[in-house]
């Protein structure tokens, strides 16, 4: 009994396994199916000498040095704007608000917003 219960189960999941990932192609559906592995940070992360952060003193101090190694250094901001290449301005198609309003109706109205921090609930009726 016990034997035929592992081998249904093992082919029930490999089944859903096969469909999330290929048929689908969302494997990370199956990501509720892992349990959390908590892992101490402290302990994980080493300083540039190879030995561990053992310490909140010494988290503090390799991660400042990591993160703000650039800080207080001259930076030439015309020598990078002169380096990147500008584009022509394209003209836009016109179109009216109902044909923005009809291409929105079928967005996800709960994504992040883009770089310009307007969310569907701005544009959408």
């Amino acid at each position: 009994m016990r034997k035929t219960l592992r081998i249904a189960r093992r082919q029930y999941f490999d089944k859903q396994i096969h469909n999330m990932a290929s048929d689908r192609k969302r494997p990370w559906d199956l990501m509720p199916w892992t349990r959390e592995r908590k892992m101490p940070a402290v302990e994980a992360i080493l300083d540039n000498e190879g030995n561990l952060c053992n310490t909140e003193e010494k988290l503090f101090e390799t991660l400042h040095n990591t993160y703000n190694a650039a800080d207080n250094r001259e930076v030439d901001v015309s020598s990078m704007y002169r380096e990147i290449e500008e584009f022509k301005e394209r003209e836009w198609v016109k179109f009216s608000v109902q044909e923005f309003h009809d291409a929105l109706k079928n967005c996800a109205k709960n994504t992040a917003p883009g770089p310009d921090h307007v969310s569907w609930r701005l544009c959408q009726p």
